[in-house]
């Protein structure tokens, strides 16, 4: 069996061995429950922790896979709603793209780029950010922007009958996504999906149902 192990943080002991966190005033209490070793953080480290986000609190979710049992009409419904969303995934793609073109041709984004790094939370780092940040707000790269080019394109055409506003916005984040992936170097151009190459489609919140074929 591999020993457990323990940190210590905010003057709390917190455990860490696959079971939900518990906290302790003091080191004897901790040592009473957990019958091991009990490591102390550095006083750096701590300062480090404590600084860090929270993170967000999680609603109960699951997830679920229920296999269905369909006609030839339902499959043909499904594979006609999938067949949409690739539509809308395309379009998402192209713009983004398109964005991203442009924005990187621009007078704007050569200027940040050549802007000084700085050290974190200093001056130049600050302004650099504000500068890139201006950019991509004036050229509409951001996944919102793309969100709304996305559900305009629903709107003005058959589309709308057959894809709902939540799994268009997804749909479209999803494009949006691949593509700020391509701009910071953590993956290679996206491709335009051919019919067939959509399998699934994302909710928006906890009681939705992913449709996958």
């Amino acid at each position: 069996m591999s020993r457990r192990k323990h940190s210590f943080a905010q003057n709390n002991i917190v455990t860490a061995t696959g079971h939900r966190a518990r906290y302790f005033d003091t080191l004897e209490e901790a040592w009473t429950w957990l019958g091991g070793d009990v490591e102390e953080v550095s006083p750096s480290e701590r300062w480090r922790r404590e600084r860090l986000p929270m993170p967000r609190a999680k609603t109960p979710s699951f997830v679920a896979e229920i296999p269905l049992r369909t006609t030839a009409a339902d499959e043909a419904a499904l594979e006609m709603r999938l067949d949409v969303a690739r539509n809308v995934y395309n379009a998402a793609l192209g713009e983004s793209l398109r964005r991203l073109d442009l924005m990187r041709e621009s007078l704007e984004w050569r200027r940040a780029r050549v802007m000084p790094k700085g050290e974190p939370r200093s001056v130049e780092r600050k302004a650099r950010t504000a500068a890139f940040k201006s950019t991509l707000e004036r050229f509409g790269f951001t996944s919102g922007s793309i969100q709304k080019f996305a559900e305009g394109c629903r709107d003005g055409c058959w589309i709308g009958d057959h894809l709902g506003s939540h799994d268009t916005q997804t749909t479209s984040l999803r494009a949006c996504r691949a593509v700020e992936q391509y701009a910071f170097g953590r993956r290679g151009r996206p491709r335009f999906k051919s019919k067939g190459r959509l399998h699934s489609i994302e909710g928006k919140s906890n009681d939705a149902v992913m449709a996958r074929l």
